[in-house]
């Protein structure tokens, strides 16, 4: 979908992406940006050694792929697209249902 929603494809002046997530969800990114466990430049450790934060950060998670396996239920991934056409107001939702265990299978 996102190869066909894009400025390459729609006459647009801008295209902007969001994605809603839960309080605990933000909560644990902002603990974790704070922390500089975000961040791309590197450090020194106490020991002297040279690490990137979100490296070490991604190395200390599990594989999202590991992840897929425990999910039941379906997931929808829309945009709402607004603008005009031939000069009059139009909007359409384009959207995808998925079954997490079909898509893993």
């Amino acid at each position: 979908m996102s190869s066909i929603l894009s400025q390459k494809n729609i006459d647009a002046n801008s295209i902007r992406f969001w994605m809603g997530f839960s309080e605990h969800y933000i909560n644990c990114f902002n603990v974790l940006k704070n922390v500089g466990m975000l961040s791309e430049k590197p450090v020194k450790t106490a020991e002297g050694i040279e690490v990137i934060p979100l490296k070490v950060l991604k190395a200390c998670l599990p594989d999202p792929l590991s992840l897929g396996r425990n999910y039941k239920g379906q997931t929808c991934i829309g945009v709402l697209v607004k603008g005009e056409k031939n000069g009059e107001p139009k909007e359409t939702f384009a959207y995808n249902i998925c079954d997490h265990a079909a898509c893993l299978s």
